[in-house]
């Protein structure tokens, strides 16, 4: 469910048209780390899926739940 949400964009979700983080759009965008950070957190929000943790390294992206 997280992957799914982080790979897609927004408006891809029937249900819920703000959902989606669009991650391969904005990794090509460099220095977008807080930003991807945030998007990621208020994603899971809206799931209500806790999250303790992201971290973005470049390319690399670790959830902690």
């Amino acid at each position: 469910m997280i992957e799914n949400i982080i790979d897609s964009n927004n408006g891809e979700w029937k249900e819920n048209r703000y959902l989606g983080v669009g991650i391969k759009r904005m990794i090509a965008m460099s220095g977008k780390q807080n930003e991807i950070r945030q998007r990621i957190m208020e994603n899971m929000n809206r799931e209500e899926i806790e999250v303790k943790d992201v971290e973005v390294v470049n390319e690399e992206i670790n959830i902690e739940i």
